[in-house]
């Protein structure tokens, strides 16, 4: 399927040293109706079926606890909706007009054993 315009990644870096986690930065080139703010930025993303809703993953690692915030952007009217912040990294991502599905990572100590880290999770988020 076209896009409405080309998602460029650039400066891909982990996000600590040895992470299978990448924080980049992103260019929306061709759209001009919405303006993404300079900030870190996961190097994944999700299109809606029909092209009109682009979700992208904004890093909110406040005092070093692995966090995000979903950014959504309808790609008609350049509206941009935020989420309130989720602990966690994304493993995956996908969207389903307004339904942002997800795994991600947890870390949960007690569930953790040495060489055996705990937790993969799957949620929503509705942005209706």
């Amino acid at each position: 399927m076209d896009r409405p315009f080309q998602i460029n990644i650039t400066n891909v870096y982990e996000i600590h040293m040895g992470s299978p986690y990448n924080d980049c930065e992103i260019e929306l080139v061709g759209f001009n109706k919405a303006k993404l703010p300079r900030v870190g930025w996961q190097d994944k993303y999700a299109w809606s079926s029909d092209s009109t809703n682009l979700v992208l993953i904004k890093w909110n690692n406040e005092k070093n606890k692995p966090s995000f915030n979903l950014i959504l952007i309808d790609t008609i009217t350049g509206e941009i909706k935020e989420s309130a912040k989720i602990m966690g990294l994304i493993n995956k991502i996908s969207l389903n007009e307004y339904r942002v599905k997800f795994n991600k990572f947890l870390y949960d100590k007690e569930g953790s054993s040495s060489g055996n880290l705990c937790c993969t999770i799957d949620e929503e988020y509705n942005f209706s």
